[in-house]
């Protein structure tokens, strides 16, 4: 009876990893647009859904299990920092440490696995600071990938 209920439970999360993974490469994740004080970007509603406030700054997406999020939030860039200044002062740590790190004259991304979890932080900077920060379980990587990428590419200043 025990060995049956595991492998039901096994073949429930194999069943929920497959359709998660074919639903992103699909693109029916229920993809929708989110204005955050001054910054755009697209989300998957179908995962992310539930929302809350993010200080003054932006908003917080999360799974209904809470075992990932999406925060949006915009700063203002009073020392007008580029992004390599930017994420010296802000990131001191060692960034050898990072599984992902791209610095550009208009953006960073980074990206590193620590207790299990990814983080993923991706910075524009424009006339403010227009950010985005995941974090989801380690364990699904491959399912988080497309959404990841393409949540990044969209994120975007208004007007």
């Amino acid at each position: 009876m025990r060995q049956s209920i595991q492998s039901f439970g096994v073949s429930v999360f194999v069943l929920f990893a497959t359709l998660t993974a074919a639903s992103a490469q699909s693109g029916d994740l229920g993809w929708r647009r989110i204005d955050v004080l001054g910054a755009s970007t697209q989300y998957p509603a179908a995962v992310l859904t539930t929302q809350s406030k993010r200080g003054e700054n932006g908003v917080s997406l999360a799974r209904e299990d809470g075992r990932a999020r999406l925060s949006i939030f915009t700063s203002a860039n009073a020392r007008h920092e580029t992004p390599r200044a930017f994420l010296r002062r802000n990131f001191p740590f060692d960034r050898t440490r990072l599984g992902y790190d791209r610095v550009a004259s208009n953006f960073f991304a980074v990206s590193m696995r620590r207790e299990g979890k990814i983080f993923y932080t991706r910075c524009n900077f424009a006339s403010a600071i227009h950010c985005i920060e995941f974090e989801y379980p380690g364990t699904e990587k491959r399912q988080w990938d497309g959404i990841v990428t393409r949540v990044s590419r969209s994120l975007r200043p208004l007007g």
